[in-house]
């Protein structure tokens, strides 16, 4: 039940990918839930032979979070309030 409240998977079958989006709850931080959750939806996505994962996260938000999970950060949009930025990052699991 925490998976499907907590988690959307997107799969781009067509393309190779997942694309996951955390909600997170501020009393589950530093509690695992969402490095089991990711680690969930990584093996969702390698049992469908997807190429790699996409997430994107705002600078406050959990930019380390997913680079300790092995995610890149591909590009960064700019132009948010408070000079914030948005991070896309993509963790690849093979080539095609």
């Amino acid at each position: 039940m925490l998976l499907k409240k907590s988690m959307d998977i997107n799969l781009g079958n067509s393309f190779n990918f997942i694309f996951v989006k955390i909600c997170p709850m501020k009393a589950n931080h530093f509690k695992g839930w969402g490095t089991k959750l990711m680690h969930e939806a990584e093996n969702i996505g390698r049992k469908h032979g997807v190429c790699f994962v996409t997430v994107n996260t705002m600078d406050w938000e959990a930019l380390s979070f997913y680079q300790k999970l092995g995610y890149y950060v591909e590009f960064v949009r700019d132009g948010y309030d408070k000079n914030s930025k948005m991070f896309f990052l993509r963790k690849n699991f093979f080539e095609k």
